[in-house]
């Protein structure tokens, strides 16, 4: 199995950084971004102007992504636990 045929149990989403901003999106296009916004911190300061990632928010919890921590945790509004899974495969990037 690749690493694009690894399914968490997590949200699929799509951050975009556009220009210094990051929008995050998911599979149906809705902004996110407030949700999910220490993910999206994590994009802050990287060297590339444009740039598009597929793969999922989760929370691990005993050593595997745990869909029910990953609700509790969005439901509290905290945000602490959320690890963001990319491979390779699923970047696009693009400079000027």
């Amino acid at each position: 199995m690749g690493p694009r045929d690894q399914k968490y149990d997590g949200y699929e989403v799509q951050p975009h950084l556009n220009k210094g901003r990051v929008t995050i999106y998911t599979r149906n296009g809705h902004d996110w971004t407030k949700r999910f916004h220490t993910i999206a911190e994590g994009f802050d300061g990287l060297p590339i102007e444009r740039m598009i990632v597929d793969d999922e928010i989760c929370v691990i919890k005993d050593g595997r992504t745990d869909s029910s921590a990953l609700q509790a945790e969005l439901a509290s509004g905290r945000q602490r636990s959320l690890v963001f899974y990319v491979s390779i495969s699923s970047t696009w990037t693009a400079s000027t």
